[in-house]
């Protein structure tokens, strides 16, 4: 296990009626970073969580959770780790706070300071004394998030938090987690299979599809790993405009598409095509390079299964 590591997945697998669900999972966690663990619905996510946490077995392979095993050790790994798997669940009949009091009586040294200090951190304060069954879903996430947070865990595992949200309330979670991360050190690990919002939150991304993890990458390296480029060019005319770049530069592919050329060059080319352009006298209009999404590459690395 790598120095520094808040969580490490080994090779783990999971065996259910003699059908491989989880196939040698492995990846790591590390504090200060908000990892996304993304796939489709049911490419193994939820699974992996729960052999995380303990809550099953197994079949092969190690868990570590601050250098303690979770099944050799599991008192002592559970105890860095805060978690929402699936949905959270509450005392709708009682308030806010009396619900975090309830939580606080299971763990040791969690007293009231600490249950203020995460009320104020989720932004419950002004409705913590309301009864839960009268929050919206993004509040109860919110106090979820702070049940999970009250014994100051070194880990936050959360489970599609973003769930049933809207898209002010999943703004909130996301922000909220990010900052959790960035200026908490805490390691964050999120499932989803909602890529525009994982785009946004992470700092790294793993693909799981099938039980298998496809690749692991930084949001950054994912969308802008490619070399080649697709631009747009806006130009007329725009047949001539085609006939010139395909004879001067054969090595690129270029095409019409509505009402416009899109070329897939590299950055250092794209001063050449300009300047052959003009000196052909072809009204040059626009060049806009297409932005690569995390679905593009997720279509991409998963084969645009699912």
């Amino acid at each position: 296990m790598k120095e520094g590591t808040v969580l490490s997945v080994q090779n783990v697998s999971k065996v259910i009626k003699n059908k491989k669900i989880i196939d040698a999972v492995s990846f790591d966690v590390y504090p200060g970073e908000v990892f996304g663990f993304l796939g489709p619905n049911g490419a193994g996510k939820t699974t992996s969580i729960r052999m995380i946490v303990g809550l099953i077995s197994i079949s092969e392979g190690d868990i570590y959770i601050k250098g303690n095993h979770i099944s050799k050790e599991f008192e002592k790994a559970i105890a860095h780790t805060g978690a929402i798997v699936e949905n959270p669940e509450m005392y709708s009949y009682l308030s806010g706070i009396e619900n975090l009091r309830q939580y606080a009586r299971m763990v040791d040294g969690v007293g009231e300071e600490r249950i203020k200090e995460v009320i104020e951190l989720v932004g419950l304060t002004d409705r913590i004394k309301d009864k839960v069954k009268t929050y919206s879903l993004g509040m109860r996430q919110r106090l979820g998030i702070a049940q999970a947070l009250l014994h100051s865990p070194s880990l936050l595992i959360l489970d599609e938090p973003t769930n049933g949200l809207d898209p002010a309330g999943i703004r909130e979670i996301r922000n909220y987690l990010r900052r959790l991360a960035h200026e908490d050190g805490l390691a964050v690990l999120v499932s989803s299979h909602l890529l525009s919002e994982m785009e946004l939150m992470c700092d790294r991304i793993g693909i799981i599809q099938d039980g298998k993890m496809v690749d692991i990458k930084t949001v950054r390296d994912f969308v802008n790993e490619e070399e080649k480029q697709s631009y747009r060019l806006e130009v007329k005319p725009l047949d001539r405009a085609l006939m010139v770049i395909t004879e001067k530069f054969p090595q690129l592919h270029c095409k019409i598409e509505n009402e416009h050329l899109q070329v897939i060059a590299s950055s250092e080319e794209i001063p050449s095509i300009t300047r052959e352009l003009v000196e052909k006298d072809i009204q040059i209009y626009l060049i806009e390079r297409k932005t690569t999404t995390l679905e593009d590459k997720f279509l991409q690395v998963t084969g645009g299964r699912k």
